[in-house]
C-alpha cells in the first residue's frame, strides 16, 4: 500500500516539475526574444521596449524557481564527489539522507518566507519603477509555487534513500 502511494506521488510531483521545468525552458526563449526586440527597437527605432528589465527580471525569477525542482528529480545538480567516491556505499546514503533533510527543512522555511514577504508587498503596494507593476505576484505565487514542488522533490528524494538504506 505505502509502495503504491509513494509510486503515485513519485509520479505526480515529476510530471509537476517537468511541466514547471517546461514553462521555465520556454520562459528563456521569450527572454532572448525580449532582449532582441529591445536591442532592435533601440538601435533601428530609437525606441527600446519600456520595461524591459523588469520584464527580464521576472522572467529570470520564475527560470530560475521554475527549474530547480526538475534539475532535482533528474539528478542534474552538481556534485564533487572526490571525497563521497572515498566513503562505503552504506555511509553516502546516510549522508544523503541527512543532506537532502536538511536541504527540505531549509527550502521549506525559503518558501514560507517568500510567501510572507510577498504578502508583504502586496500589503504596501510595493510596484515596479517603470511599468509600475505589483512585484508580489511573481515573488508570492510563482517563486513559491517554483520552491515548493523543489521542497516536494527533495522529500521524495529523501524517501527514496530512506527505502534504499532500509533496503540494504
Amino acid at each position: 500500500m505505502l509502495k503504491k502511494v509513494m509510486s503515485s506521488y513519485e509520479r505526480g510531483i515529476i510530471a509537476i516539475s517537468r511541466v514547471l521545468n517546461n514553462i521555465g525552458l520556454w520562459v528563456i526563449v521569450g527572454m532572448v526574444l525580449l532582449t532582441v526586440a529591445t536591442v532592435v527597437g533601440r538601435r533601428f527605432f530609437n525606441a527600446p521596449i519600456i520595461g524591459a528589465k523588469e520584464i527580464q527580471q521576472f522572467c529570470l525569477l520564475t527560470v530560475a524557481f521554475f527549474t530547480w525542482g526538475y534539475c532535482q528529480a533528474d539528478r542534474g545538480n552538481i556534485v564533487i564527489t572526490f571525497i563521497s567516491d572515498l566513503l562505503p556505499k552504506r555511509v553516502m546514503i546516510f549522508v544523503e539522507i541527512i543532506t537532502n533533510t536538511a536541504a527540505t527543512v531549509l527550502y521549506g522555511v525559503l518558501a514560507w518566507r517568500l510567501l510572507a514577504q510577498a504578502m508583504h508587498m502586496r500589503r504596501v503596494g510595493w510596484l515596479t519603477t517603470e511599468l509600475r507593476m505589483p512585484e508580489w505576484p511573481f515573488l508570492g505565487i510563482l517563486g513559491t509555487i517554483g520552491v515548493s514542488v523543489f521542497v516536494l522533490v527533495l522529500a521524495l528524494t529523501v524517501a527514496q534513500h530512506v527505502a534504499e538504506a532500509v533496503k540494504k
